[in-house]
C-alpha cells in the first residue's frame, strides 16, 4: 500500500513526532510511505521511508517575491494568497506520489479545505486532528489561570476559511477524520460536527520507549539520589498553554531537601534556575536520551492548560515513570489514579505542591504505580495498535473506492 502523509513540519512539534512515529510502523511492516512535509527540522532523525519537502524548490522564489510585494501593498491585496499558493503546490506534490490512502495531519498552514475535499479524487483521505483547527477554527481553546478566555490558531484570523472548514465539519464523501483521545471527538461533536470521526489513540513502541534502572539512570546524567524527582519535559517549557510556571511555584513550596525539578526542552535552564533545587538536562531530541531522562525521575508532571493526547505522558509512561497530569483535554484518558498516576488542577500550584509533597511520604504508592504503569500503557497504547487500527480504517476505504491494497 502506498501511503502518502503530509505534515506541517519534518518534526519536533508534538504532532510532527506523532505523525513521524506512525510513519515508520507503517514502513516497518513494509508499506511504501512518502512522507511530506512543509517546514523542515534540525532534530529530524532517520528514516526508514521517503520524505519530501514541499514549498522549498528554487523555481518558487519568484512567485514568493510577488507575494511579498502584494503584502507590503496591504490586506486587501494579498489575503488568502499565500496559503493559495502553498495549497496547491502540495495538492500537486501528494497527486506525484500516486497514493492508495492520503492520511493529513498538522496542515492548517499548508492546505486549504477546498483542496482537501479536491484530495479526494486522487484516494481516501484520512486527517489526523492533533487540535480542533481543522474543523473548528482555533487549535486549542482554553481559560488561562489569569481568567482570560484564549484561543490559538496556525495562521492568522483573516486567513481561516471557516466556510470552508464548516462544509468538511459537515461530512465529504472519501474524507475521514481521527481523533487520538475521545476528548478531542466530544469536543468536535459538540461544535456540530457531524462528520466521519473515528478515535485511534496515539501509540509508543516499547522497543524505543522502555524502563531501565533508576538508579543506573540517575548515575549517567548527574542527578540526586536522595530525592524525589519530578520531571517536566515540552519542546517549548515558556509556552503559556504548557503551564510550567505552575511546576515552578508548586516546587518553591517544597522543601528543596526532599525534591528536585528536572527540566528538559528550549528555556529548561530558566525553568531549573527558578526552583529552589533544579536540573537543566537541556532539549534532548534522540530516543535515548529522553528515555534515560524519563526512567531516572521518579514522577513526571505534565500541567497544560489544555491537551490532546500528549507524547510526553506516553514516553514517560513506557519508561516506567508515573505520571501527574492536569485534568483538563485527553490527559485523564492516559492518566488513571492508582494505574498510571493521578491528576492535579493545573489552575494553581497548591494541589500540585499537595501531591508532590504526599508522593514524598507514600514511597510504597510511588513503588507500586512506577511497577505497574508500563504494562498498563502497553495494553492500550503501543505503536501496533495504532499502526494496525489505522490500516483496517485504509483498507475499508480503498476498498469502497475500488482501490487496490496491492503496493
Amino acid at each position: 500500500m502506498r501511503i502518502c502523509m503530509v505534515s506541517e513540519r519534518e518534526y519536533g512539534c508534538g504532532a510532527s513526532v506523532a505523525a513521524t512515529r506512525l510513519a515508520e510502523e507503517f514502513a516497518r511492516v513494509g508499506h511504501d510511505v512518502r512522507y511530506l512535509y512543509g517546514q523542515k527540522s534540525p532534530r529530524a532523525n532517520d528514516t526508514p521511508f521517503r520524505k519530501v519537502q514541499v514549498g522549498a524548490s528554487r523555481g518558487q522564489w519568484p512567485v514568493r517575491k510577488l507575494l511579498g510585494a502584494m503584502r507590503r501593498l496591504g490586506p486587501a491585496a494579498w489575503r488568502g494568497l499565500p496559503n493559495w499558493h502553498m495549497s496547491r503546490t502540495v495538492v500537486k506534490a501528494i497527486a506525484r506520489t500516486r497514493p492508495h490512502v492520503i492520511n493529513i495531519h498538522n496542515v492548517g498552514a499548508l492546505i486549504r479545505p477546498k483542496d482537501v475535499i479536491a484530495l479526494t479524487r486522487l484516494a481516501p483521505v484520512y486527517w489526523t486532528l492533533h487540535g480542533c483547527f481543522a474543523l473548528l477554527g482555533y487549535a486549542f481553546r482554553y481559560v488561562s489561570r489569569s481568567g482570560d478566555e484564549v484561543r490559538t490558531a496556525p495562521i492568522p484570523e483573516d486567513r481561516i476559511d471557516r466556510p470552508g472548514q464548516m462544509l468538511l465539519a459537515a461530512g465529504v464523501p472519501g474524507l475521514e477524520f481521527i481523533s487520538p483521545s475521545r476528548w478531542l471527538r466530544d469536543e468536535m461533536r459538540s461544535a456540530g460536527a457531524t462528520c466521519a470521526l473515528h478515535v485511534i489513540p496515539n501509540g509508543i513502541s516499547p522497543r524505543v520507549f522502555h524502563p531501565r534502572d533508576r538508579d543506573e539512570a540517575r548515575a549517567k546524567l548527574g542527578l540526586p539520589s536522595d530525592r524525589l524527582l519530578v520531571l517536566v519535559v515540552a519542546a517549548d517549557l515558556g509556552y503559556e498553554r504548557k503551564n510550567v510556571g505552575v511546576v515552578v511555584e508548586a516546587m518553591r513550596q517544597l522543601d528543596s531537601g526532599s525534591v528536585c525539578l528536572i527540566a528538559v526542552g528550549g528555556d529548561s535552564e530558566q525553568v531549573a534556575k527558578a526552583v529552589p533545587c533544579g536540573v537543566s538536562l537541556g532539549a534532548l531530541a534522540d530516543p535515548t536520551s529522553l528515555r534515560q531522562a524519563y526512567s531516572a525521575a521518579d514522577v513526571l508532571v505534565v500541567p497544560s492548560l489544555i491537551d490532546n493526547l500528549p507524547n510526553t505522558v506516553l514516553e514517560g509512561l513506557f519508561c516506567g515513570t508515573p505520571v501527574l497530569g492536569a485534568e483538563v483535554g485527553g490527559i485523564p484518558e492516559m492518566v488513571v489514579s492508582g494505574k498510571s498516576g493521578w491528576l492535579f488542577d493545573p489552575l494553581g500550584p497548591d494541589d500540585l505542591a499537595a501531591r508532590l509533597q504526599w508522593l514524598t511520604t507514600m514511597p510504597a504508592e510511588l513503588t507500586q504505580t512506577s511497577a505497574a504503569c508500563a504494562a498498563w500503557a502497553g495494553e492500550r497504547f503501543t505503536a501496533e495498535l495504532q499502526r494496525d487500527r489505522y490500516l483496517r480504517l485504509f483498507e475499508i476505504g480503498m476498498s469502497s473506492s475500488g482501490a487496490s491494497a496491492v503496493p
